[in-house]
């Protein structure tokens, strides 16, 4: 089939399936008054002007075993995208976009997110993931939450992908873990409010991105890596729950195997005076705090290994 026109779902509380043989869709695949569409197991070709939009309250996209390729995937004023395995080859998606529990979100050739894409919807108990089949970027101006513990929620690679890359515009958080060599141009903020994200592959924080660490009176957000982390960037330090330190804080916000690089730059809320912000990296822990100046290990005393560090930094010319 070949649609140059509109195929609108409009029955409430029913479906309009695409199945059976694949299609080429030139014009508009719509659900409107509380219907759906559900795609399954077909490949959907888009022309430029090809659009599926699920459009209005409890409307919604089903995409079960299908493939869609360029053209737009909207969910728009309460409508809700839902895969069940899926791949997304070049589309520009938009709008609330749920990955099921134990299924997989495949994407190549450049797709762009504009909405939220929820790796693991459910926060169920079975491995889901969002996978790069290619080295493409996933741009946009969206996110991409994890919204499970560790492998039930993950970013990995497939097919011909040696890296994830996320462009400037993405913002990754959650609790889930990164699965795959990561290349982040964009924002990382660990957590559901404060938590902790895992990675088990090298992270590279480029210069455009940014980490989001918020930090309360006993804990603070937290990226723990079994592997490599390449720092660069902003750190963006954000109080929550009230926290309005007025002396020493200090919290560890990453932890890898081998931590290198730095921070390009640092913002966080001003400290009391008297008091100056500190970020330490340790090689494996990196901390940020205020504290005294001479504080230089962020452990809220002034002592020989201070001097230490001091002397270390001195003779690195830094």
């Amino acid at each position: 089939m070949t649609n140059n026109g509109l195929i609108r779902a409009d029955v409430p509380a029913n479906e309009i399936f695409l199945t059976g043989n694949n299609k080429v869709n030139n014009g508009t695949i719509r659900a409107v008054n509380e219907a759906g569409v559900d795609i399954g197991s077909v490949t959907i070709n888009q022309g430029p002007g090809g659009q599926i939009t699920a459009n209005g309250a409890s409307t919604h996209i089903d995409l079960n075993s299908a493939t869609i390729i360029d053209g737009q995937l909207n969910a728009i004023n309460g409508g809700r995208i839902v895969a069940s395995t899926a791949t997304l080859d070049g589309v520009n998606a938009t709008g609330p976009f749920d990955v099921l529990n134990a299924t997989t979100l495949g994407i190549r050739n450049g797709v762009s997110n504009n909405g939220t894409i929820i790796v693991n919807s459910q926060a169920s108990i079975s491995n889901t993931q969002l996978t790069w089949l290619d080295d493409s970027e996933l741009g946009g101006n969206g996110t991409v939450r994890l919204n499970s513990s560790a492998s039930r929620a993950r970013l990995l690679i497939g097919g011909a992908a040696t890296t994830a890359t996320l462009g400037a515009g993405q913002r990754l958080e959650g609790i889930g873990s990164i699965g795959a060599p990561l290349t982040q141009h964009g924002t990382t903020a660990p957590g559901l409010s404060i938590g902790t994200m895992f990675a088990s592959q090298p992270v590279v924080l480029s210069a455009s991105s940014i980490f989001e660490a918020e930090v309360n009176a006993d804990s603070a957000d937290l990226l723990d890596s079994s592997s490599t982390i390449d720092l660069g960037g902003t750190l963006q330090v954000v109080y929550a729950d009230g926290f309005s330190p007025p002396g020493f804080w200090a919290r560890t916000i990453l932890e890898g195997s081998n931590i290198t690089g730095k921070f390009d730059a640092v913002n966080v809320p001003a400290p009391a005076p008297g008091l100056v912000t500190k970020v330490f990296n340790t090689g494996t822990q990196v901390l940020v705090g205020q504290t005294c100046p001479g504080d230089n290990n962020l452990d809220g005393q002034w002592n020989f290994f201070d001097v230490s560090i001091f002397l270390s930094n001195f003779s690195a010319g830094c």
